[in-house]
């Protein structure tokens, strides 16, 4: 994987390999997460020590594109990488091809990897997330060269980069609509940031995190709290997506919900038996799983089901991968 990303990527150039047998696109980012495992949260100047680290590949939309892969779905992955060369780098590649993911579409920016130092609170079940990031975005013109209507889904993370993603889902919203294909575009809405509510016209299937619901009825709606019932109905109500768009919105121990026109469905959380070992991650494998489930034809209400489900087995376990090894129990489910 790595030799074939940085044969076809010159830095700034952004590759493009073989999509013909790949059904899934993911745009985001890719990052390495540095997990200290606390029973307690540290006191500010004081030693503590961890239970343990983990040191593995994040990132929102890597880790939702690995989930689609590791749950047998066939998927590319487009964003930022760091240079050649450098560590960081190589722990994101080396998970793409344990996973399964490929890197189709890559940017090698003269920039290290993004690196995330994160504090999980074993006692509260929590992730505190200290972000290093020099890596420049792509760029418009990176992302509108994409071949959107090659893919049956594609899903884009929406990062900071308002200036360069509002023009290219605009363009993504009208190539696919233009094309004689099925194409689904869905995207994430994770930061509480109120101006990117307006790409939620753009899309066929919209993530909210509680976050940005929250902070959405406080700067758009003028409410100082909301629930995800509340949030999605005003979503539908008030025009912020096009007529038949799921809205789905993730809410943590509550629960998922989501919302198609006059219908609503709640999914409940499935906490894992054994109790919460990795909460880093959860929000991610959930929308891959979904993805994955909506994808294959799956009706929305089970797929809200789905992601339920598998984001509470994500928690239970170290990482990702294992979801592979349950990936025919959790399909089976599905049918």
């Amino acid at each position: 994987a790595q030799a074939l990303v940085f044969e076809m990527a010159e830095a700034g150039a952004l590759s493009v390999v073989d999509h013909a047998e790949v059904d899934v696109l993911v745009i985001g980012m890719a990052c390495v997460d540095i997990a200290s495992h606390c029973d307690k949260f540290p006191i500010e100047d004081e030693c503590t020590r961890s239970i343990e680290q983990r040191i593995a590949r994040g990132g929102n939309g890597a880790s939702s594109a690995c989930v689609v892969a590791l749950l047998k779905g066939s998927v590319s992955w487009c964003g930022s990488l760091g240079r050649r060369g450098d560590a960081m780098t190589d722990v994101v590649l080396e998970s793409f091809q344990r996973c399964g993911v490929q890197p189709s579409h890559c940017v090698c920016q003269d920039a290290p990897q993004p690196v995330a130092s994160i504090i999980v609170n074993r006692s509260k079940a929590t992730r505190t997330v200290i972000l290093n990031n020099q890596l420049p975005e792509l760029s418009e013109h990176q992302l509108t060269s994409l071949p959107w209507t090659a893919y049956k889904w594609v899903h884009i993370e929406i990062r900071p980069s308002f200036e360069a993603l509002a023009p290219a889902i605009r363009h993504a919203r009208g190539a696919l609509d233009a094309s004689t294909g099925t194409a689904t575009l869905s995207i994430e809405l994770e930061k509480p940031r109120a101006r990117d509510l307006v790409l939620a016209k753009f899309a066929d299937v919209v993530f909210c995190s509680r976050e940005f619901a929250e902070c959405c009825f406080r700067d758009v709606a003028g409410s100082a709290t909301c629930n995800a019932s509340q949030f999605l109905l005003w979503m539908v109500e008030k025009d912020h997506v096009r007529p038949g768009t799921l809205v789905i919105c993730a809410w943590g121990a509550d629960g998922a919900w989501a919302r198609l026109g006059e219908s609503e469905h709640h999914a409940a959380a499935c906490p894992p038996l054994h109790g919460v070992i990795d909460p880093v991650g959860a929000g991610d494998t959930f929308n891959g799983a979904v993805i994955r489930a909506l994808s294959t034809g799956v009706e929305w209400a089970s797929a809200l089901e789905f992601g339920c489900r598998v984001a509470g087995f994500k928690i239970g376990v170290h990482g990702f991968e294992d979801i592979a090894t349950h990936a025919d129990e959790f399909l089976k489910w599905l049918q």
